[in-house]
């Protein structure tokens, strides 16, 4: 049997990460072994991980969900995965999540697959919007017309990955830390011509980002402002670095007008929100990754 390796990063919720850890182990496939990197390093995390049998790693408060996952993505491959797959602690697979997922990759001779975030407080809602054309969308019945969906696929959440995309594309950049760094690994494997799906059969139940959107996300120019200043730097610095790293030259231009009309028009006048996001923004776009902590002092 294919030796797969469940990769969860915990960061300080030992209640989510029980609940993932049973939706792991009780999956209908289960994994060969179950990884956990526990960025802040605590004897219950520890405690926690080791009563269900899984591969205790400790990682560091500078790591975030990048460097968690290089970690356990490097750890997988040695133990000799041929499958990873990645989960926050805040996820919960269904109990035919994993099965899917294996089925989907192998039928599709795909690379990457990633099951359909719902909402859990409205399973009639994906956890984040999708572009299909033109237009947004976050409904569950529409994105399941069809069972799988080029491209569409989503780091991390429930991603399960083929060793050889690993060997190809690498691990997550981890100086991105977190909050864009799961797009800047989707990037980097469709520049190496990955074969990736999502799978909208395979359910993956995740925290929606509909709070972060001061208008309907499926509004073309909703922007995501998270509520805490770090998930701040880093969604707006990573922006910025995605574009110039990727050439993404029409995400510039999108960025230019949506920004502005969230602080100005949405937000009221918020000209101090609006400098922050440009000053963030623009060390982005010259590749200045400086960690949060450090942005700070200076």
């Amino acid at each position: 049997m294919t030796l797969v390796a469940a990769c969860i990063v915990a960061y300080k919720r030992d209640p989510l990460l029980r609940q993932a850890l049973e939706a792991v182990t009780n999956q209908s496939r289960r994994p060969s072994f179950v990884f956990v990197v526990d960025n802040a390093g605590l004897k219950s995390t520890e405690t926690l991980s080791k009563q269900f049998g899984a591969n205790y790693l400790r990682g560091e408060e500078n790591f975030g969900s990048a460097g968690g996952f290089a970690l356990a993505i490097q750890e997988s491959i040695i133990r000799g995965a041929k499958l990873i797959w990645l989960l926050d602690d805040d996820g919960l697979p269904g109990l035919n999540c994993l099965g899917e997922l294996i089925k989907s990759i192998d039928s599709l001779h795909a690379d990457a697959v990633s099951p359909l975030s719902i909402s859990p407080l409205d399973e009639g809602k994906t956890s984040n919007a999708f572009w299909l054309g033109l237009s947004k969308t976050d409904n569950i019945s529409t994105m399941r017309r069809k069972s799988h969906r080029r491209n569409k696929v989503q780091f991390y959440n429930g991603v399960l990955l083929r060793k050889e995309l690993v060997e190809k594309v690498g691990v997550p950049n981890t100086s991105l830390f977190m909050r864009g760094d799961e797009i800047d690994y989707f990037r980097r494997c469709k520049r190496c011509k990955m074969r990736m799906y999502l799978c909208t059969n395979a359910e993956f139940s995740h925290p929606s980002s509909a709070g972060e959107y001061g208008t309907s996300r499926r509004f073309p120019f909703s922007v995501n402002i998270p509520g805490e200043d770090k998930k701040r730097y880093y969604q707006f610095r990573n922006r910025g670095y995605l574009v110039r790293t990727h050439f993404l030259l029409h995400y510039f231009v999108y960025d230019l007008i949506r920004y502005p009309l969230a602080f100005i028009f949405f937000r009221k006048l918020d000209v101090s929100g609006l400098a922050a996001w440009a000053t963030t923004y623009w060390e982005g776009l010259r590749k200045i990754l400086k960690p949060y902590n450090a942005e700070k002092e200076t």
